[in-house]
This record gives C-alpha cells, sequence and structure tokens, in this order.
C-alpha cells in the first residue's frame, strides 16, 4: 500500500463554524486514515496554544502552524521560530499604541 500524508487546516475545514465542533464523522475519517497507515497533520495559520484539546485529541502525527513558524512530527519539534525579545516589545508596544488585538 502507498502511503500519504494528509494535510487538514482546521478553521472551515475540521472546525465547522456553524457548529463550533469538529464533527464526529470527520474525526472518524481522519483516524481511518491513520488506520490506514496514512499520516495525518494539522497545517494551520494558527498558533499552537490556540488548538485546543477537541483538535489535538484527535491523533495527529504532527503539526504545522503559525503559518510555518512551528512543526512538529511525534513527540519531537522540528522548528519552533519565535520573536527575539527587542522585536516582541516593540511589537507589542505598537499594538498597545494603536489599540490593536494580536496573537503572538
Amino acid at each position: 500500500m502507498e502511503r500519504n500524508i494528509l494535510f487538514f487546516d482546521i478553521d472551515g475545514t475540521l472546525f465547522s463554524h456553524t457548529t463550533y465542533t469538529v464533527p464526529d464523522s470527520t474525526i472518524q475519517a481522519i483516524r481511518r486514515a491513520k488506520a490506514k497507515g496514512h499520516l495525518v497533520f494539522i497545517n494551520t495559520g494558527r498558533v499552537l496554544p490556540t488548538l485546543g484539546d477537541e483538535i489535538l485529541d484527535i491523533g495527529f502525527d504532527g503539526i504545522v502552524c503559525g503559518c510555518g513558524t512551528y512543526v512538529s512530527y511525534g513527540d519531537k519539534v522540528l522548528l519552533n521560530k519565535t520573536f527575539d525579545q527587542a522585536l516582541d516589545k516593540a511589537l507589542k508596544d505598537d499594538l498597545k499604541a494603536f489599540n490593536l488585538e494580536a496573537t503572538l
């Protein structure tokens, strides 16, 4: 059997904006793909802390999130790119000055 890697977005793909849940049929389909030997990954612009247990408990093999700034496979973090402290402070100061909300 050929093994594939399947990537799933969250918002509007896994996570329904109508019910605000992941449908059971979606969870079962992902688990069946894994049972057949395929790798299943999350691929989202969301940052890791915003994924939530409902998504993570599905049992993905890996995660690509934060617009590619965080990548994991199994229990191993392959990439975790963060801002340095000076840029982090400058961004937060600008966001506050212009009364903007953001996730960093």
